[in-house]
């Protein structure tokens, strides 16, 4: 799997946020969560960074 880290910190996605998809990810593989669970994580996760950043703001 390979995740675009310039697309999830476009989104001001940081570390803790990268540790959730790590998980979704490991759950899909390892666990073999059902894909229903799982894309709701997703969407959620999605709409917590609605819009686009180009930079942080720290």
């Amino acid at each position: 799997m390979r995740v675009g880290t310039c697309e999830v910190t476009r989104r001001g996605m940081k570390e803790e946020e990268m540790l959730r998809m790590a998980e979704m990810m490991r759950s899909a593989v390892a666990s073999k969560t059902k894909p229903e669970t799982l894309r709701k994580e997703v969407i959620k996760l999605c709409q917590e960074f609605p819009g686009f950043e180009y930079c942080f703001q720290d």
